[in-house]
């Protein structure tokens, strides 16, 4: 029942999920060189750190599918 997922798909969902994990990237490190950073900052430096790295587990997952039924 596997159905077979078209290339264009699989490369325009890495590229998505490639922008979001950059912007994620973008905004820790805008994030982590505040000046003042407080509580607030820490919770949102650990959520943006969790989605970063969700985010990365996904495109690897994602490729990994992919290379596994191109073999």
């Amino acid at each position: 029942m596997d159905q077979e997922v078209p290339q264009s798909t699989i490369r325009a969902e890495l590229d998505r999920l490639e922008r979001e994990h950059r912007h994620y990237e973008q905004l820790l490190a805008e994030l982590v060189s505040a000046p003042f950073p407080n509580g607030d900052h820490q919770m949102e430096e650990l959520r943006l750190k969790k989605l970063k790295l969700y985010t990365k587990d996904l495109i690897e997952s994602l490729r990994h599918r992919h290379q596994q039924a191109a073999a």
